[in-house]
């Protein structure tokens, strides 16, 4: 298996995002050639052109803006893991947290408030469905916390009781 460096993946980057190999190099403190090297092991490590050159003109080929994609979201996970480590803060990043109406009416205000103060860090991205759906998405991975009534999980998801909800059916009296 061909292996690629974080080097490789930042010069990648940063010639995408600055326009050019030699914005790329001074933006990295290395030589124009060494950042050559890097996106030549690059593309021989990945087994596809990242790059279409036209005379001086620099363009991303297809395999180029599928990677960088990929790219993107690996540099900013371990910019999440770097900041993470740095500051001690456990929860950072994104938290895709889902909910059933009835909890997002009642709890879930003070829950995202607590959140918010104890963890600024954390960005909370919220789902209101049904339970069935809820679970549905915590066994696909989709969400990583969800407040639902009980439901089938699959063995990667744990469950715990929160407490119990009284429910009745209620109507109006006939005249």
């Amino acid at each position: 298996m061909s292996r690629y460096t974080l080097a490789q993946l930042e010069a990648f980057y940063w010639i995408v995002q600055l326009g050019g190999f030699h914005p790329a190099a001074e933006r990295l403190s290395v030589t124009q050639p060494t950042i050559s090297l890097r996106i030549r092991e690059l593309e021989s490590a990945v087994g596809a052109r990242l790059f279409e050159r036209r005379g001086s003109a620099l363009r991303l080929s297809v395999e180029g803006s599928v990677m960088l994609q990929y790219v993107e979201r690996a540099l900013r996970v371990l910019s999440e893991m770097k900041e993470r480590l740095h500051t001690g803060d456990p929860l950072q990043g994104s938290l895709r947290l889902g909910t059933s109406d009835m909890f997002a009416m009642t709890c879930l205000p003070d829950i995202i408030g607590t959140l918010e103060e104890k963890f600024p860090r954390l960005k909370i991205e919220l789902t209101v469905n049904n339970s069935v759906a809820l679970a549905d998405m915590l066994n696909r991975k989709l969400l990583d916390l969800a407040f639902l009534v009980e439901s089938r999980l699959r063995l990667h998801v744990r469950a715990e009781p929160l407490g119990l909800a009284d429910l009745a059916w209620l109507g109006g009296a006939h005249k």
